[in-house]
């Protein structure tokens, strides 16, 4: 193959993005939320969200981690489950580290983007990140002292959070 490493990043990364893509690892980018943008987002939050699958999807506890420099998360090795519920009123769900079921309000982004997001009572954020309708993540994260919803590339490394995140069914 010619082209150096000019030649080598031009194949492999359709490759890598492919892979990336079918994992179900997605970034919303750096579009970064607030909490006033969610909060004026969430005055029409529409009824249940149906293109998310209903039902209990297991996963992994996945926690910050400042130390590994490539993800800045870590595997716990704890199961956890995440519970999805169309409502009348719209779409609820709840990890086994909330206290309740939080409504999601928000889709983050254009119309086919898989994140969504609603805030517990407490004010703290939860994200929903699904692929093809199965859910993939939900994180209980927060809103940093500016008002910037800390998740994907808007966090801060080492800023806490709890993920749920599902394995493959």
């Amino acid at each position: 193959m010619g082209g150096g490493y000019r030649g080598f990043m031009k194949a492999t990364m359709p490759a890598l993005a492919t892979g990336i893509a079918l994992g179900g690892c997605f970034d919303p980018g750096t579009d970064c939320w607030d909490r006033e943008r969610y909060q004026a987002a969430a005055r029409n939050p529409g009824g249940p969200i149906h293109e998310i699958r209903a039902g209990t999807h297991p996963g992994e506890v996945v926690v910050e981690n400042p130390d590994n420099w490539w993800t800045g998360v870590r595997f716990t090795g704890e199961s956890c489950r995440m519970e999805v519920e169309h409502r009348p009123e719209g779409t609820y769900v709840r990890a086994s580290f909330l206290d309740a079921a939080v409504r999601l309000r928000v889709r983050m982004g254009p119309e086919d983007s898989p994140f969504f997001s609603g805030e517990t009572a407490d004010g703290k954020a939860v994200v929903l990140q699904h692929h093809l309708g199965r859910p993939v993540s939900l994180t209980l994260t927060h809103y940093r002292a500016d008002g910037t919803l800390s998740y994907g590339a808007c966090g801060e490394p080492g800023e806490p959070f709890l993920e749920c995140h599902g394995g493959r069914e």
